[in-house]
Order: C-alpha cells, then sequence, then structure tokens
C-alpha cells in the first residue's frame, strides 16, 4: 500500500475512525496503532512483515534481558547492538557484497556456483533499525523503565513517532 493511494486514504480514513474514540483509552489506542502499523505492512509482503516482528520480539527479548541481568547488563547491550548491525547489514548490503565477490571471481577466470544471496530489503530497513537502537540505548541509560511488549513493538511499527 502506498501512501498516494485511494486504497491508503481509505485505510487512513477507517484507522482514524477507530482512532478517535480509543484516544481517550491508551491501552486500547495503542493496539490499534499496533494492528494497523502491522496490517499496512502485511499489505507489502507477509514475509518482510513476520522479519519486522522477529526483529520486534528479539529486540523487546533484549530489553528484558538488560533488565533482569545486572552483572551481563553491558554484555547483553553490546549483543543487541551487534544483532541490529547485523540484521541491518545483511538486509542491506548482502547483495551488493555478493554480487561484488562473483564479479571479481568472474573477471579472474573463477567460475563458482554460489547462489545469490537474494535477500530482499526490507522497506525502510535502516529507519526500523535506528530506532530499535535509539529505543535501546535510552533503556539502557535509564531514560526510560521497561516497556511493554506492545508499547516498544508500536514505538517501532508506528511510522510516525520519530
Amino acid at each position: 500500500m502506498m501512501f498516494p493511494t485511494l486504497t491508503f486514504l481509505l485505510f487512513f480514513i477507517v484507522v482514524f475512525g477507530f482512532a478517535i474514540p480509543l484516544k481517550d483509552e491508551p491501552r486500547k489506542y495503542r493496539w490499534l496503532l499496533l494492528i494497523s502499523s502491522l496490517v499496512f505492512y502485511l499489505n507489502t509482503s507477509l514475509r518482510l512483515t513476520c522479519l519486522l516482528i522477529f526483529n520486534m520480539v528479539v529486540n523487546y527479548c533484549f530489553h528484558v534481558l538488560i533488565k533482569v541481568t545486572k552483572s551481563f547488563k553491558k554484555f547483553y547491550f553490546v549483543l543487541a547492538l551487534l544483532f541490529n548491525v547485523g540484521f541491518w547489514g545483511y538486509f542491506k548490503y548482502s547483495n551488493l557484497v555478493s554480487n561484488i565477490l562473483l564479479e571479481v571471481l568472474s573477471k579472474n577466470n573463477i567460475e563458482l556456483n554460489v547462489p545469490i544471496v537474494g535477500a530482499m530489503l526490507t522497506v525502510g530497513i535502516s529507519c526500523y533499525t535506528f530506532k530499535n537502537i535509539s529505543h535501546l540505548v535510552d533503556f539502557y541509560k535509564g531514560t526510560f523503565g521497561l516497556p511493554t511488549i506492545i508499547d516498544s513493538a508500536t514505538y517501532i511499527t508506528f511510522s510516525h513517532s520519530y
């Protein structure tokens, strides 16, 4: 679903219609924002939406680990950063690296039957990654307490929550 389309306009009107009466009920309002955001991403791709959900769950697990383990707090924080940068790097650069490697090998008359990675770039992967990292950094520094998984997921999926 693209923003400047009739489909998006209708989607927005329906979500907005449900959002107005829920504005005074924060818990239900957050659920609506999360579900509507996921429906929006599902319209793009089920596979990519599942990757986004996987990423959110893993990041939330890192939040919990950082909260409950005092002696390994820094370790889990660094591991979370590495996970996020690795996730971002894989989807952003794996095709580029594999194409360059195959081209260099072919120019040197080395034929290698290695399949192209084929990692499709998820829409907004940089945005999600840096939002996850900023969320983790703020949490690690003690800016806020352990969020619920719904609050964390809504923050990540709702594109206008900068």
